[in-house]
């Protein structure tokens, strides 16, 4: 039995040459994949999501629904991510427009306006956001004060960091934040 006769070990092997870093070979074994399910397109699109190519996940992206598959929540986290680390704001938007986020998502594409400076957007995200437990609140706050940190950016990063005291005082994390942003 021929590796384009296996799904399942064609996939296996996409994802390995992936997690090693090998995109070439990774990308030769899903060619060889004859009938590509969802998995195999995942597991190619986390590779390059890992290697910051984001302009190649985008392009799986389009590749993916010209074969009739539609994005599952693994696929559009790995799609979010990547586009956050090759810092593809816009693609990020737009594709989150299009889908029904869930919480995940909304640590994913705050992180990645933080990364982008555009820490007001995240700000508004983050404020209106209903119906998410304190604990994920406060990572999406760490989020945006660490970014804020990151851009030196003490306006909102004071919004942050009352909005953090606000859901729980004793929070060493953003104190250590917080005073790393006056450095």
């Amino acid at each position: 039995m021929g590796m384009e006769e296996s799904l399942t070990v064609g996939t296996s092997l996409v994802d390995f040459y992936c997690k090693c870093g090998s995109m070439v070979d990774a990308r030769l074994v899903f060619d060889k994949i004859f009938a590509k399910e969802l998995a195999a397109w995942t597991a190619l699109v986390e590779g390059y999501g890992r290697q910051g190519s984001s302009k190649l996940v985008m392009e799986l992206l389009c590749g993916m629904e010209e074969e009739g598959f539609r994005l599952d929540a693994k696929t559009l986290a790995s799609v979010i991510t990547a586009c956050s680390h090759g810092g593809e704001l816009e693609a990020a938007r737009k594709l989150f427009a299009e889908v029904i986020p869930s919480q995940d998502y909304f640590v994913r594409l705050v992180d990645l306006l933080g990364r982008a400076n555009e820490l007001n957007a995240a700000v508004d995200m983050v404020s209106s956001v209903e119906s998410v437990s304190n604990v994920k609140l406060v990572v999406l706050w760490r989020i945006i004060l660490d970014a804020c940190r990151r851009w030196k950016n003490l306006e909102v990063g004071k919004v942050a960091f009352k909005r953090l005291m606000d859901l729980d005082e004793f929070d060493s994390a953003a104190y250590v934040l917080f005073a790393s942003s006056y450095d």
